[in-house]
């Protein structure tokens, strides 16, 4: 079982992305789209390492959404900062028996780099992969890269959009919140008039309101009219 030594910070930065409703967002899958068609690869992959699983937020080639991480070759990646190239998985000790490799027209080509958080992460990978061996180049290799930074601010721009919508719920909700007078119970409006309570909910909706006293304040004000 193959884990960075920074394994619990990446997972502490990996909650800020996990939480966000993406699934194959548009923007994600076009950076997979595009790493296959530059690097003539039949899959391509942009994705979150999480503790136990893979998962694919942008895929070309797969029908699958996820896998187990302990099968994953970019569990490899995130141990470093840049690419990470196979160019037979059949030769290399790593990964010559793991399952993706072993079945039919298995994976021989694997090239991935990490994506990283705004504090220096590796939280996923945008990788390709391939059928038979083969090598890529340099421009490929930064092309790869390039392409993982701006997954990375895709991934930073949606947890941001998020955060701010969660704000302006709560700001909204304290808006909502009645001005009461702690004493007399008056309500202060917009404009800054107080009138009694059931006078604003009766200006501010179809409510009638209509009074009485609880046994608790019959109690405490008039003792004498009950029993005892």
């Amino acid at each position: 079982m193959i884990r960075p030594p920074n394994e619990r910070r990446r997972l502490e930065a990996l909650k800020l992305y996990q939480c966000l409703e993406l699934g194959n967002a548009e923007g994600l899958q076009d950076i997979a789209m595009v790493a296959a068609q530059v690097m003539g690869t039949p899959t391509a992959l942009v994705s979150l390492i999480e503790e136990h699983r893979q998962v694919y937020l942008g895929k070309v080639g797969t029908p699958l959404s996820e896998v187990p991480r302990d099968d994953s070759f970019c569990t490899h990646t995130i141990l470093g900062t840049t690419v990470l190239t196979v160019v037979d998985a059949t030769q290399d000790e790593r990964f010559s028996s793991n399952p993706h490799v072993l079945k039919p027209d298995g994976v021989r080509f694997y090239a991935g780099t990490p994506v990283m958080s705004n504090d220096g992460e590796a939280i996923g990978t945008v990788c390709v992969v391939d059928s038979r061996p083969r090598e890529i180049n340099s421009d490929q290799k930064t092309l790869l890269m390039a392409l993982a930074r701006t997954a990375a601010r895709l991934l930073e721009q949606a947890r941001t959009a998020k955060e701010l919508a969660e704000s302006l719920a709560e700001v909204k909700a304290v808006q909502q919140l009645l001005p009461l007078c702690s004493s007399c119970k008056s309500v202060r409006s917009d404009k800054g008039y107080w009138s009694r309570l059931e006078d604003y909910l009766g200006s501010k909706s179809e409510f009638k309101v209509s009074t009485g006293m609880c046994p608790d304040c019959m109690k405490r004000l008039y003792p004498h009219f009950c029993d005892d």
